[in-house]
């Protein structure tokens, strides 16, 4: 894409305006996707850390284990 813009930038006064715009635009993409990313892994480690230390983890209820009646049967 930059090749592109290289290029285009070459013809004219109005191209070359126009090429500094989208290499402008490429960058600040790049940039905001970046912020972006960080943000979110900041978010997820927040939300980890505060997870582990307010919420308590479910405890293992202990089965009782079943009472066996002593049946005999006759023939």
């Amino acid at each position: 894409m930059l090749d592109y813009y290289l290029a285009i930038s070459q013809m004219l006064l109005g191209k070359l305006i126009t090429a500094t715009l989208g290499i402008a635009l490429i960058r600040m993409t790049h940039k905001v996707a970046k912020v972006i990313r960080k943000n979110n892994k900041t978010a997820v480690d927040e939300e980890y850390y505060y997870q582990k230390k307010n919420l308590q983890s479910p405890k293992k209820s202990k089965i009782n284990p079943i009472a066996k009646d002593n049946y005999v049967f006759s023939n």
